[in-house]
């Protein structure tokens, strides 16, 4: 795989690290279990680096793809055909499919700011022009 997981581990580990349960007294006074979310700049900051990782992984696998292609056409071509060269598949599927993953977190990330910003009726939603 092109890129290291180690960037979505991280922003995991950023998401879930300041999650803490807690209770809280409604106007009943009746005593409730609240996980709240992440704050806002936690959220829009991994959403960045998270959109950055797709990015660069999507740039990584079209360098990994055309350098692939063209060694092997470049070894049929120096051997005069006796040689044949072939892009394995299961191979170019193992870092597309890392790219997707990337893609996937991306989208429940913006998926998670938008319900926030849904619950607090205060706030402005983020559009498009706003990205």
């Amino acid at each position: 795989m092109p890129q290291p997981p180690g960037n979505a581990v991280e922003i995991s580990v950023i998401l879930l690290d300041n999650i803490r349960w807690h209770e809280e007294i409604d106007e009943r006074a009746e005593e409730h279990d609240v996980k709240p979310f992440p704050s806002e700049p936690v959220s829009h900051s991994s959403f960045a680096a998270i959109m950055l990782a797709s990015l660069l992984a999507l740039v990584a696998m079209i360098w990994q793809h055309s350098a692939c292609v063209t060694a092997a056409a470049t070894i049929q071509k120096m051997a005069y055909g006796t040689v044949k060269g072939e892009v394995g598949g299961r191979a170019m599927v193992l870092g597309w499919v890392g790219l997707v993953f990337l893609l996937v977190s991306a989208i429940g990330i913006w998926i998670m700011i938008m319900s926030i910003k849904l619950l607090n009726p205060g706030r402005r939603l983020i559009t498009l022009a706003d990205l």
